[in-house]
């Protein structure tokens, strides 16, 4: 709620904030104990980053103050890190894609939601009931392949119904 920005940088060892505005860069966690993060998330007042040496999960307070602490040793391949905590999503909010089922993929909007399809949704549409509820996202078709001229020794390529088509005759000059 800080509207702050968090990054790591493993090859520097640092952990650096900034507000969204851009003002009030700092450092901060810079050094050995670092041991080259790789990805990190912030809740409530901590810190949470991976490890791209030791492959452990560490969590500090995100002033810096205090001691960095492992919570997870040898993680077998680490990588991003996500907290996923009650108190971090507002679910006070109705989800308006619960009642309107949509038929390919639900997504909110401001105001409400959207049905999205997919490119092959033309046969699949045909395949489903009335009841049911269709897309309303817009799907282009693929554009046709580009025409190839074929045409040699000096033909010249002439567009007929749709179709190229060499245009043979040679003109000499006296």
């Amino acid at each position: 709620m800080e509207h702050t920005l968090y990054w790591s940088d493993s090859k520097s060892d640092t952990i650096e904030a900034i507000s969204l505005a851009g003002n009030n860069r700092r450092i901060v966690l810079k050094g050995r104990p670092l041991k080259s993060p790789i990805a990190l998330d912030v809740f409530e007042n901590n810190l949470y980053w991976t490890t791209k040496q030791t492959g452990e999960l560490i969590r500090q307070d995100k002033f810096g103050r205090g001691v960095p602490q492992t919570i997870v040793k040898n993680l077998p391949s680490p990588g991003g890190v996500k907290v996923y905590h009650q108190l971090r999503y507002n679910t006070s909010l109705r989800n308006p894609c619960h009642d309107d089922q949509c038929t390919h993929l639900c997504v909110t909007i401001p105001g409400g939601h959207r049905c999205l399809c997919s490119d092959s949704v033309g046969l699949f549409q045909r395949l489903m009931k009335n009841d049911e509820r269709h897309c309303d996202a817009t799907n282009e078709r693929p554009l046709p392949d580009p025409l190839i001229c074929r045409c040699q020794n000096g033909g010249r390529c002439q567009e007929l119904d749709d179709k190229l088509a060499c245009n043979s005759r040679v003109t000499n000059y006296i």
